[in-house]
């Protein structure tokens, strides 16, 4: 498979170790390209396979192959990932007080799954077991409640089940969460390993 256009000049531009590592600012003068394309074209590259480490420290990014310097990238891309879906929740309520159907999949009906819930989140990212947070029993009325991960992987019939596009348990690559791609051949659900847009999903 090809990387993409910019890969290998971001491998070539961004070093091995913490105490090397170069800001997007500095990126930018050096390929005289604008913050937003550098901010691509390293989540291109992540995509690709490098693995790039931004320890949200100021100092910027470095390549590592360090176990312990993945961790805490992963660690850290989880956490934020869990925090952009929590902050939807007001929306979510909003839009829902106002009418509109945010629950289902562009409309289209759907078998419900807790995977696929705004409320669900696998806490530890192992996929084993996850928390319900929603606002009802099933949630412990939002203080939130354990399942095994066989639970999220049935249908179900909550009347609490409100969609989200994301399988919180299939992580991409770029840090973000598998897309919902419903089967448009013949209607029914599935999950496809798709993810949105760079500039949709990225959550750097």
């Amino acid at each position: 498979m090809d990387r993409h256009p910019y890969t290998d000049m971001i491998e070539a531009a961004i070093p091995f170790g913490r105490e090397n590592a170069i800001s997007r600012k500095e990126l930018s003068a050096m390929f005289r390209m604008s913050d937003r394309k550098i901010r691509s074209a390293i989540e291109d590259a992540r995509l690709d396979g490098l693995i790039i480490i931004n320890a949200q420290d100021g100092q910027g990014y470095f390549q590592s192959a360090d176990t312990a310097e993945m961790l805490r990238q992963y660690n850290q891309d989880t956490a934020r990932a869990l925090s952009i879906f929590r902050r939807r929740k007001p929306l979510r309520e909003k839009l829902i007080a106002a009418g509109i159907d945010v629950r289902h999949y562009g409309g289209q009906a759907m078998l419900q799954y807790c995977r696929y819930c705004c409320n669900a989140f696998d806490y530890n990212g192992e996929g084993e077991d996850f928390i319900c947070e929603a606002n009802a029993p099933c949630g412990n009325n939002g203080a939130g409640a354990f399942y095994p991960a066989s639970k999220a992987k049935r249908p179900n019939k909550c009347p609490h089940f409100e969609f989200c596009e994301y399988d919180i348990f299939r992580a991409a690559a770029d840090g973000g969460f598998v897309s919902y791609r419903p089967r448009a051949a013949t209607g029914k659900a599935q999950a496809a390993p798709e993810t949105a847009t760079i500039d949709q999903q990225s959550l750097f």
